[in-house]
């Protein structure tokens, strides 16, 4: 089968997902979307590195051999920063093809935080492939032959070419009609975006709140986060150090060394850094670049997450700690 007929074939299976209008399929519509632009993006890569390899005798080589060997390899990522620094794609698709790419790759257990988005980030990436479609036939890049035979979603989107010569001008056309069977998103990916972020930081202020009410011995929120973070380091300093399996000798020399950590301790994290990130997810709702707002939105993301780590897992701890004194209690 040529190029082509696996993108079509690909991207058309990936539409008939979206049609389904579930984070479900939507998730599994991002497996051969995902496919296609790698199979573009590596074409480009393997077509560069092959005309800087003819001029080797002209001494007028541009690519250094690691630069070769990273475009061809097995890693995703190399690819779309390879193709931008050639100016085959923008920085924008750079980064949106590498963000779209990790959704593919996320733990399930993980997605399932952010499933709302999982429809409008295929479906936006979905235009993408086609777009990279476009570009191909206006590169002139020659990775497609024909073939003997086409199959069905090939005549359905890209039709019979009537000569072989005339094989490289039906990537226009199919590149429209592939985008032309996307179903429209139920709603545009910066306004998921947005509803997405601002009900996680919700969610992390409603924690906080339930833990400041479970422990009134803290004065201030940041206080309480303090407690919470500093704790934190510490099981993790302990449990770095060479001797963490052996137990303390003395505990006076532990609590000690344990009070001179959290004493210098410098926290993260602060309850003011909510209402900045509320605003943060206001504005990806009104960002008009769908790209620069999933690259926003990965960059609030990395910075609540660790933050939700920490206030979920103490409150995991205190509803056990509840449980515990509730069965006790009763004897259970």
């Amino acid at each position: 089968m040529d190029f082509i007929s696996r993108v079509t074939e690909q991207l058309d299976l990936a539409a008939q997902q979206l049609h389904q209008r579930t984070p479900t399929h939507a998730r599994f519509a991002l497996i051969p979307i995902d496919n296609i632009v790698e199979l573009i993006l590596h074409g480009w890569c393997e077509d560069a590195c092959k005309a800087d390899a003819s001029l080797a005798k002209l001494g007028q080589v541009k690519l250094s051999r690691k630069e070769r060997k990273a475009a061809l390899g097995q890693r995703f990522d190399e690819k779309p920063k390879f193709c931008a620094r050639l100016g085959y794609i923008d920085e924008p698709q750079r980064d949106f093809i590498l963000d779209c790419h990790s959704y593919r790759n996320e733990p399930y257990h993980v997605s399932l935080a952010y499933e709302e988005i999982i429809e409008p980030i295929a479906s936006e990436y979905y235009l993408l492939a086609c777009d990279l479609l476009l570009t191909h036939e206006r590169h002139s890049f020659t990775r497609s032959f024909p073939d003997e035979t086409y199959r069905g979603a090939f005549l359905k989107h890209a039709g019979q070419p009537a000569a072989p010569h005339d094989h490289g001008k039906i990537f226009g056309p199919a590149s429209q009609s592939l985008r032309n069977a996307r179903p429209q998103p139920s709603t545009s990916l910066q306004r998921a975006l947005f509803t997405s972020m601002f009900w996680r930081v919700e969610a992390i202020s409603g924690t906080l709140d339930f833990l400041m009410k479970a422990a009134p011995r803290h004065e201030s929120k940041d206080e309480l986060l303090l407690e919470l973070e500093s704790r934190a380091a510490w099981l993790t300093h302990i449990d770095s150090r060479a001797d963490a399996a052996a137990p303390p000798q003395d505990s006076h020399l532990y609590h000690e060394e344990r009070q001179m950590f959290q004493a210098s301790y410098k926290q993260k994290f602060h309850a003011a850094a909510l209402e900045r990130w509320r605003d943060r997810a206001k504005q990806l709702r009104d960002e008009p670049d769908a790209y620069l707002a999933l690259k926003e939105h990965e960059a609030l993301r990395r910075e609540c997450e660790p933050y939700a780590e920490l206030v979920f897992e103490a409150a995991a701890e205190m509803d056990a700690e509840f449980q515990r004194q509730f069965d006790e209690a009763f004897g259970r």
